[in-house]
């Protein structure tokens, strides 16, 4: 679905449907959810500039990338979590419960991430990753980058 406009209105679009495998914004812009979509296995957020993305999923699979200054939050649950960012996003899942989950980071990002029971994290320059839940942690970091267990 695409729309342009001139004008400096906001535009809001609703969209009913009863699966959802991706949620992908260029530019600015921003897409929510204010139930939980289920997908057919495999849920992916993607952000290429300043978008955002805030929504519930139960999904076999998530994959969540920003490239550039996006924002991303997610809730609900997955077996297999993989966030990549490359700039100063943001991702924030502590809702979203994950049995594995990894994590790379290019640049200052910082992610927020609840791992049950493994956590690979790779993080190039200055982001942070925080982690909840009781994983095991694997971690490689090249520059100021962090990784931390949140209270």
């Amino acid at each position: 679905m695409a729309y342009r406009s001139n004008s400096h209105k906001a535009v809001k679009v609703l969209v009913r449907m009863p699966k959802l495998n991706a949620a992908s914004i260029a530019g600015s812009g921003s897409i929510r959810s204010s139930n939980q979509l289920n997908s057919n296995g495999n849920f992916s957020a993607t952000i290429s500039g300043s978008g955002s993305v805030d929504v519930q999923t139960a999904a076999t699979k998530v994959d969540a990338t920003i490239a550039g200054s996006g924002n991303i939050v997610l809730a609900g649950k997955t077996d297999d979590l993989h966030v990549v960012i490359s700039g100063s996003g943001s991702f924030k899942g502590y809702q979203l419960t994950a049995n594995e989950a990894s994590v790379q980071i290019a640049g200052s990002g910082d992610v927020q991430a609840y791992a049950s029971n493994k956590l690979d994290a790779a993080i190039s320059g200055s982001g942070s990753a925080y982690y909840k839940g009781n994983a095991s942690v694997s971690v490689k970091t090249s520059g100021s980058g962090k990784v931390r267990k949140a209270d």
